[in-house]
């Protein structure tokens, strides 16, 4: 099964030995991600660091063991087709895409602060 795995679920892989760890150290799933996911892990390093209570050593092996797991996708292979929904020819396609998916993020993955707050990043990536 194919499924996106977005920052806090590594980081939370990250901090304790968990179910989220496990899931992405399973072969049962491809997980996939944009590649900035490690430019947000690298901007909360010294943070995730200190929770985990591990050392820098600890946490680089973890993450590697973790990154091992992850199909990292550039930014740039889908960033055409975001624009294509983002566009104003496509406005009503992108309305609904974007319903849909926020929709989705509420009912399963997190909270609305969260979501209006990952799609904000996203804009700021256009």
């Amino acid at each position: 099964m194919k499924l996106v795995i977005d920052t806090n679920r590594l980081a939370a892989a990250l901090i304790k030995s968990s179910v989220t760890r496990e899931i992405i150290l399973s072969d049962k799933f491809d997980l996939y991600s944009p590649d900035y996911i490690l430019t947000e892990i690298d901007k909360n390093r010294d943070f995730l660091i200190k929770k985990a209570k591990i050392t820098k050593k600890e946490f680089e092996e973890i993450l590697l063991t973790l990154l091992n797991h992850i199909h990292l996708i550039p930014f740039e292979e889908f960033e055409s087709k975001l624009r294509f929904y983002l566009e104003s020819t496509n406005k009503n396609k992108s309305i609904e895409i974007a319903e849909r998916g926020y929709q989705h993020l509420l009912k399963f993955h997190t909270t609305e602060k969260r979501v209006k707050y990952m799609l904000s990043k996203l804009q700021e990536k256009l």
